[in-house]
């Protein structure tokens, strides 16, 4: 007997939920910074930016591959 919510799809949500939030916070901390700037230069700004997209980027492909990618059973 098998249940329609498995733990693959549990982790898969999960994922997806972290994703959507880290997208948000990346957004969010983009409009902060082009609206108020900072009192003085931040040289690793851009870096966070970019960490910050590329990781939602990651949890958003690894739960898509959960659902219906090679580690899906």
């Amino acid at each position: 007997m098998s249940s329609i919510f498995t733990a693959q799809h549990v982790f898969s949500v999960i994922f997806i939920l972290l994703s959507l939030y880290q997208f948000r916070n990346a957004r969010n901390y983009k409009k902060t910074i082009m609206k108020h700037g900072t009192g003085q230069p931040v040289s690793f700004g851009a870096g966070m930016l970019w960490n910050n997209y590329v990781t939602a980027i990651g949890l958003l492909c690894f739960a898509i591959m959960l659902l219906v990618g090679p580690l899906s059973h």
